[in-house]
């Protein structure tokens, strides 16, 4: 590596050896560890950290938790051109350590009839005039 250092971020979580707790931590290419009850990197931090802050709750359930990253993963493939409308969702838990979720399409469509109908005079009376 000469010295470089690695661009990535990593993501990991399982079940603590000595506590038998789960945790999800991440690492990022300085070494900085972070643990928390969910973890955002890249573009989602950007663009999913607000919905994840203001719709997380300890007490979610299965099926939330799926709305909320699919909600989430919506936002990105709608602002990054390279995004794909297929996630996959893992889980960890003591019940059944860990599974890998089977890969799924989102509804996700960028072809919207607004792109077609209107202009930027329909927002022009929206913006903020200084």
């Amino acid at each position: 590596m000469k010295g470089d250092p690695l661009w990535v971020s990593c993501v990991i979580g399982g079940i603590n050896k000595k506590t038998h707790e789960v945790f999800l931590g991440s690492t990022d290419l300085h070494g900085l560890k972070v643990e928390g009850n969910y973890i955002v990197t890249g573009l989602g931090m950007a663009y999913c950290q607000v919905l994840l802050e203001n719709r997380w709750r300890a007490d979610m359930s299965y099926e939330e938790a799926v709305a909320l990253i699919e909600d989430c993963m919506r936002v990105l493939f709608f602002r990054d051109k390279k995004a794909h409308d297929q996630i996959m969702i893992s889980t960890v838990t003591h019940e059944h350590g860990v599974r890998l979720g089977e890969p799924y399409r989102i509804e996700a469509s960028s072809d919207l009839q607004a792109f077609y109908d209107r202009n930027n005079e329909f927002y022009r009376p929206m913006r903020i005039r200084y």
